[in-house]
């Protein structure tokens, strides 16, 4: 049971942390190459360019005294953020 928990919790050293290391390398190519995911608002984006967004509109739908003139300023950032897809959800 110690083991199981050193394990999990990095702290095994010499042998045994270079033996489950051998096996980290060995299995990575099954796994997908990731990037962390972030969030962020609409102003913070402003001059991002981002492969793909998503735009959350409830927070869009959600803003009841919000001038119709900056929900579609902030959409049009929203939207113009993307190289390639947009998301809405």
């Amino acid at each position: 049971m110690q083991l199981k928990i050193a394990k999990r919790q990095g702290l095994l050293k010499g042998q045994e942390a270079g033996f489950m290391w051998h096996y980290w390398w060995k299995d990575r190519v099954f796994f997908i190459s990731t990037k962390s995911i972030f969030a962020s608002t609409v102003h913070k984006t402003q001059g991002a360019t981002l492969d793909s967004s998503f735009v959350y509109t409830s927070d869009f739908a959600a803003a009841k005294n919000i001038d119709l003139e900056l929900y579609y300023q902030l959409l049009c950032v929203a939207i113009t953020r993307a190289k390639n897809q947009v998301h809405f959800i």
